[in-house]
C-alpha cells in the first residue's frame, strides 16, 4: 500500500491528504490548535467531488462561475479562473468583452 502526506496551505487554510492513517493530523493537533471540519467539500472556492467507487477526485468551479453577477464582475471572475485554475480558457476569456 502506498503511503504519503500532501499538505495544501493557503494563509490559514490547510488541507491534509494522507493515506492510510491520520498521523499528520494528530501531529499538527499536538503542536497547534486546529479545527477538523471533516471531509473536504470545498477548498478556496473549488468544489472537491470524491467517487470512492471509481477511486477518482474531481475539482469544479461550476458554482463560482454560475453566480448571478453584473457583467463587469463576470468578466473579472472569468479572468480570475483563467489565470488561476483554467489557463486553457484564457484565449476565449480575453476575447469575451469584445463580443458583447
Amino acid at each position: 500500500m502506498r503511503t504519503g502526506v500532501v499538505l495544501l496551505v493557503y494563509v490559514d487554510d490547510i488541507l491534509i491528504m494522507e493515506k492510510p492513517t491520520r498521523e499528520a493530523k494528530k501531529h499538527f493537533a499536538e503542536l497547534y490548535e486546529i479545527k477538523d471540519l471533516g471531509e473536504t467539500r470545498y477548498y478556496l472556492g473549488i468544489e472537491i467531488v470524491k467517487d470512492r467507487k471509481l477511486k477518482t477526485i474531481s475539482l469544479s468551479r461550476v458554482k463560482y462561475i454560475k453566480q448571478d453577477v453584473p457583467y463587469r464582475e463576470l468578466v473579472g471572475c472569468l479572468m480570475f479562473i483563467a489565470t488561476r485554475t483554467r489557463p486553457d480558457i484564457m484565449y476565449a476569456v480575453r476575447g469575451f468583452p469584445a463580443h458583447l
